[in-house]
């Protein structure tokens, strides 16, 4: 009876992705062969000794689940100097990133201050680095919430793809928005969780204020923290799975939420952990 239940479960599964699938004329390739894939998650800014802090805390319960698996390892990896989110990214997604001192930097040579949250400056970024390097690892693949693109067919809340919104793109947005809306509990949760989050963030600031707490301060970031944490988060998550399901090869999704928050609060404050939990 189990079985049975599982097999229908899993035959509406596939029913719903086959009707978004259908809806934006993706070829379901995973259907027709089993070659493994890769899924590259990266928690922006949660470098190696700070993992571990949390887990020791039990903010990333389900991570810590898995590393007492035999199958599953945690390995520090050295990302170099600097150590910032674009020259990290363009050094998986390239090979390379020798042009790459930070995330904002004046280029002597205009005069112009560049900043990776630009679009057009991290466009002509990418292309610089295209140009010097090895094709993009996720040319087959999509990518979501990142700085550069990789070259990948398919680039949600991709920085460098934001000046020209190509129809492809949009699709890719409009795909993970519909893959959510054939979820109507995920609506009920994320409406939830994005409201979470405007009660957490306020409450920090109002501690901040009693303590006398060092923290950084902006008038609309308790919704810019929402939108970035939660919507962000869970589009990217939703659209992740429907790319599996479609059989790319490749898909690199990048979790903002505790860079955004650490920012304000502190790396290793109770608010920035928080968001672990929920990535």
């Amino acid at each position: 009876m189990a079985s049975r239940l599982r097999d229908i479960i899993r035959r509406f599964l596939e029913i719903r992705y086959l009707i978004l699938a259908r809806l934006f004329g993706v070829q379901l390739a995973g259907h027709e062969h089993d070659l493994p894939g890769s899924v590259i998650i990266q928690v922006d800014a949660l470098g190696y000794q700070n993992l571990l802090t949390v887990l020791d805390r039990g903010y990333m319960p389900h991570l810590k689940a898995m590393l007492g698996h035999q199958e599953y390892s945690l390995q520090r990896w050295r990302c170099g100097l600097p150590s910032d989110t674009p020259p990290v990214q363009s050094g998986i997604m390239y090979g390379y990133n020798q042009d790459m001192v930070g995330f904002y930097w004046m280029d002597k040579a205009t005069g112009r201050r560049i900043n990776c949250a630009n679009p057009p400056h991290a466009k002509v970024l990418e292309e610089n680095i295209a140009r010097h390097s090895r094709p993009g690892v996720l040319s087959q693949g999509s990518c979501y919430a990142t700085i550069f693109s990789g070259n990948a067919k398919k680039a949600v809340f991709t920085v460098s793809c934001l000046d020209s919104y190509h129809l492809h793109n949009a699709y890719g947005l409009m795909g993970a928005f519909l893959f959510v809306l054939f979820k109507p509990q995920l609506i009920l949760t994320t409406t939830a969780h994005f409201l979470w989050d405007l009660v957490q963030e306020t409450a920090d600031r109002v501690a901040s204020v009693i303590t006398g707490r060092l923290r950084r301060r902006e008038g609309l970031f308790p919704i810019t923290r929402a939108v970035i944490n939660v919507v962000f988060r869970e589009v990217a998550t939703a659209g992740a799975i429907m790319d599996m399901f479609c059989g790319l090869p490749i898909i690199y999704v990048s979790y903002l939420g505790y860079d955004t928050v650490g920012h304000h609060s502190g790396p290793l404050s109770r608010n920035a952990l928080r968001t672990l939990r929920g990535i």
